[in-house]
């Protein structure tokens, strides 16, 4: 499992780059993180304090990849070479061999295919390169567009989880989704 943190995995599928977000993302990263659709089910409110953003969404991945908590890859679009999103596993229990996956792109790039082939991307590379059995995913209540992509990647809707999370001064309701080793043999 924690050879996943030897050296940063680059990933690739036909669009896509998914690597180690950089200082130099500083300004695509703001652009989404201060976009209120982006942030609309997430934990954060919409900002643009770039300390803020740099503290929470660049300096926060790199102290979680160096403790072996969290990685998390930018999205770069090949032909643009722009950071247009995040996805990350973190959430790890070697124990019970699960993980979990999230999530987040700029608007301007939905509908694209995108988050899709990073997910499968992340999906293959985990079931490949660790002996995680499982990957779960939360997803807000009302974002049925993120469960769509999911149930595109292989994810079975297992249920609704109330109150689990507190975001944006409310207790809200998530959706549970989650991908079995086995669930993903079938698929490849």
């Amino acid at each position: 499992m924690r050879e996943i943190f030897s050296s940063f995995p680059v990933l690739y599928t036909d669009d896509l780059v998914l690597r180690k977000p950089e200082n130099s993302d500083m300004e695509d990263i703001a652009a989404m993180v201060s976009d209120p659709e982006v942030a609309k089910y997430d934990w954060y409110e919409p900002m643009s304090d770039t300390e803020k953003i740099k503290k929470i969404f660049l300096d926060d991945y790199e102290e979680s990849y160096r403790e072996k908590e969290e990685i998390t890859w930018g999205i770069v679009e090949k032909k643009s070479d722009r950071f247009i999103g995040v996805v990350n596993l973190s959430d790890f229990d070697t124990y019970n061999k699960k993980c979990e996956i999230g999530y987040y792109l700029n608007r301007n790039f939905w509908n694209k295919n995108y988050m899709t082939q990073s997910v499968k991307e992340v999906v293959k590379f985990t079931f490949k390169k660790t002996d995680m059995n499982r990957i779960e995913a939360f997803i807000t209540v009302g974002n049925d567009a993120s469960v769509r992509m999911l149930e595109k990647c292989g994810f079975s809707y297992e249920g609704c989880v109330r109150e689990r999370d507190f975001i944006k001064g409310d207790f809200v309701d998530s959706v549970i989704m989650a991908i079995l080793r086995r669930d993903h043999k079938r698929l490849i």
